[in-house]
Formats: C-alpha cells, structure tokens, sequence
C-alpha cells in the first residue's frame, strides 16, 4: 500500500503539492482516520500529514498548525572565543552506560557549534530546539537557561556571517545524573535565506545571567531536537 502525504489539504479540491512517499501496510493504513483519507484509489491514498503523526506512522509534530519533522544535532564542539568546555564522558555508576557531554559554566556564558546541512524535505521558515542535559551534584536551585541561534550559508557567500536572534528555554533540573528535556522553544528565525540542503551553523549557549539561570554548578549539554518545518 502506497500512501501520499499531502502537505496542506482537508479536502481532496485543495491538493496542491505532494511531498513524500512512504510505504505502509494495510494494517497501518487502517490507524488513520477514514475522514483523514483525501482521495485515491485503494493502491494510492492522500493523506494529511496531521493524520500520519496521530497515527503514530511518521515522526511529525505539528507546531501552529505546520508539520515539522525532527533533526538531532549532538556533533557540538566549543567555540574558540568563549567556548564551553571540551567534549566529555560521563559512565554511569551501575549499568556502566556511557553519554557524551558538553560542560557550561555557572559563572559565564559559554558558547559550542555545530554545523549541519539541512535535510532536503527543510521548506523555509523558523525552527524549534528541545535541550536534552543533565547535571552534576546541586543542593539547591536547578534552573537552566539554553540558548540556540543559527546562520544559514548557499553556495558562494562569505562564511563570515551574522547569526539570528537568540532564543531561550528554560529548564529546571534537580537529580544528579539524571535526563532532563526542555520544553519545545519559541520560533527561531535562522539568519541569512535559509533553505533545503543549505549549510547551517548553529550556536547555543547557556546564558548564565538569564533570571531563570539558578543552578551553582556547570550544565551537560548532551544535544539539541531539532524541529523544522516540511510544509
């Protein structure tokens, strides 16, 4: 069974553009809402891509009515001015798991980078960012300030570019060693024009004079999910 995703649709009058093929089975077909089917025959179904996320057959999350599709960036390093510190390894007492981190200081804003070409199915437009960190031991006061802001380049322009507006999440820690998630951030606009398989530089940072930013003891940053729109 072929099933179509339809960027913009509710009614199979409005199909406009087509975006991504998946091949699913019947079962699978079956989670999505008959109202949710647009048109097609029983070997090819347009689909909303609202309907494909509820039904639990596509990573979409849908952000002010828009389907974005989630990126993981972990490949951060510390910038040469201001950076955070090196690269880390943190093992676990009892399981012996291992986790890669990125340690900023209490006491300074710190900055790390990474840079990513962006998927081909990026169609424009602002990004979200949810940190996942940890930290080490704190008696008191866990909140964490992270920032994100980016520059998008195209072939043949000056890699010397300013980024985008910074944008904050909040977190709120409180058990050694423990996994935290920020909530999802506010719209990030990426500086310069950015489009499908441009090459991004993404700056975070942990903004320790934010008022929300209370914890004495450095944050682990171990990445950031990325949200972008594909519609």
């Amino acid at each position: 069974m072929k099933i179509t995703i339809e960027e913009y649709v509710n009614t199979a009058a409005d199909v406009e553009v087509l975006t991504t093929i998946l091949y699913v089975s019947d079962l699978e077909l079956n989670k999505v809402a008959s109202a949710d089917v647009i048109t097609g025959t029983d070997d090819e179904k347009y689909v909303t891509a609202k309907a494909l996320k509820d039904a639990g057959i596509v990573p979409i999350k849908m952000i002010g009515g828009v389907p974005h599709k989630q990126l993981w960036v972990a490949s951060w390093k510390p910038t040469i001015t201001n950076g955070c510190a090196a690269s880390n390894q943190i093992e676990m007492g009892t399981n012996k798991n291992v986790y890669d981190y990125l340690a900023f200081d209490p006491s300074a804003t710190e900055y790390a980078y990474a840079n990513v070409a962006f998927p081909q199915d990026y169609t424009g437009g602002a990004i979200y960012f949810e940190p996942y960190w940890l930290h080490p031991a704190t008696t008191t006061n866990f909140g964490v300030a992270w920032g994100l802001r980016a520059v998008s380049f195209s072939d043949d322009v000056s890699l010397d570019a300013a980024q985008g507006t910074g944008v904050l999440v909040v977190d709120t820690g409180g058990v050694t060693s423990k996994l935290y998630i920020g909530d999802t951030s506010a719209a990030i606009t990426i500086a310069g024009t950015p489009a499908a398989g441009e090459y991004v530089q993404f700056k975070t940072y942990r903004k320790h004079d934010d008022a929300g930013d209370t914890m004495a003891v450095d944050a682990y940053l171990l990445g950031h999910l990325l949200w972008y729109p594909v519609a």
